[in-house]
Order: structure tokens, then sequence, then C-alpha cells
């Protein structure tokens, strides 16, 4: 169980968590010696209606397992979580997910104990200096930074995506 502690009691915060907050994002952990460790947003299949139509839903449980083991309690943590919002031309069910998915984050942190901050995807992006880029850009950026850690297959970003938004928390001395 994640022991929780007040904000305003932390001394210093030495771990970043970065959430990139999509249906196949990630959590990053960022340690006080500058090594970093990724994990993929738990997800899960689910069944959905009449025509029992597959699809892929975020696992709630197995993400309150992922921060409670990986993190093991509050002291000196911050999580950054990456405050997506509709885009124009966004389906209704891709606008629904994008807040579903920040408000179960939210949630999660709220419940264990842990001081959050948002982020707009534009902020970090220009810290990192990958604004107006294509995705993969995130992905060479933390490459680039953190060249040991396991970023996942080519075509997804959530791994750099989070470690981005964790290293723009510590930069920002949250």
């Amino acid at each position: 169980m994640i022991e929780a502690i007040e904000p305003t009691l932390r001394q210093q915060t030495t771990r970043y968590v970065g959430i990139d907050s999509g249906l196949h994002g990630a959590v990053a952990v960022l340690l006080p010696d500058g090594s970093a460790t990724c994990f993929d947003t738990p997800i899960e299949v689910v069944t959905m209606g009449p025509k029992k139509t597959k699809r892929n839903d975020y696992d709630v449980g197995a993400m309150r397992r992922l921060l409670v083991s990986a993190l093991g309690d509050a002291r000196n943590t911050c999580v950054v979580l990456e405050n997506m919002h509709a885009m124009p031309h966004e389906g209704v069910r891709s606008v629904y997910m994008t807040g579903r998915a920040v408000a179960i984050w939210e949630g999660l942190c709220a419940g264990l104990g842990l001081p959050l901050r948002k982020v707009a995807p534009q902020t970090w992006k220009r810290h990192a200096g990958i604004l107006n880029q294509e995705k993969a850009a995130s992905r060479i950026c933390a490459a680039g930074q953190f060249p040991t850690v396991d970023l996942g297959p080519r075509t997804h970003t959530g791994r750099s995506d989070a470690l981005m938004i964790a290293v723009y928390g510590r930069a920002c001395n949250y």
C-alpha cells in the first residue's frame, strides 16, 4: 500500500512520475539517480453491446496496482499527468476516452495520496523542443536522454512521451 504524505510536508521531490494518459499511453518513473523505468498503461479487452464488439479499455485495477508497485510510497514523489483535451474533428468516442483517461489517473492519484500536477501536451513538448514535430520526435528525444530504457515498439510513443513528461516535471521542480 502506498504510504501517503501531505505534499506540504515533503522536504524535496526526488522522484518524478510522468503519465501519458492515452489508451496506449504509459507511466514513466524518473529516479533521483537519473535512471528511469517505463510501464505501458494496463488495458483489457471488453465485450460491448448486443453484437459482442470487442474493444480495448482501461484496466483500472491494474492501473492502481501499477502505481502501488512502481512507487511503494508517495514520499518525495510528484506525478505529472498529461492533461489531454479534445481536438477538432475527433469522434465522440475519442473525446469521451480522452476525458475518461485523465479522470481515472486523477482519481487514482488522489486515492493513493500522490501529489499531482497536470501539464498540457504543448507545454511539455515545447520544453522538450519537439512542439509541432512528428510523433516519433519524442521517441528520438527520450532515446537520446535514456539510451538504456526500453521504449517499446517503434510505432508507439507512450513510453517516450511519459518519460519526457517526467523530465518536464523535474525541470519545473514540482
